[in-house]
């Protein structure tokens, strides 16, 4: 679900809400009981790109990243390297291929 920014129309109060568009309709102030509106929402910046960093967990690396550079040394430490966006697309493309090829095989087997 989206969060949504919103204001109440009588009291000026600035809140955050987790529903459905359409849910959003039935929301009221939760000081003041009236009708709120949506806000513009900013786009949200991550930390990496302002310098502050905060940090994740990698799933795929098994540990708690800490900083771009400390992603980098640890897959060095793994003796792992950054795929690029080509040998990406060349992954996609591939599996299509397959996916393509064993429809065609399934179409020939089964006469359709």
């Amino acid at each position: 679900m989206p969060l949504y920014d919103i204001k109440c129309t009588s009291c000026s109060a600035l809140d955050e809400v987790l529903c459905s568009f359409d849910e959003l309709k039935n929301k009221a102030c939760a000081i003041c009981g009236a009708m709120v509106m949506r806000r513009q929402s900013l786009f949200a910046r991550h930390g990496s790109w302002s310098g502050c960093y905060s940090g994740y967990y990698d799933r795929g690396l098994g540990v708690y990243v800490e900083s771009y550079h400390h992603r980098e040394q640890v897959m060095k430490e793994k003796g792992l390297r950054p795929v690029s966006s080509a040998e990406l697309d060349a992954g996609v493309d591939t599996a299509i291929a397959e996916t393509q090829n064993h429809n065609d095989l399934v179409k020939q087997f089964t006469g359709g």
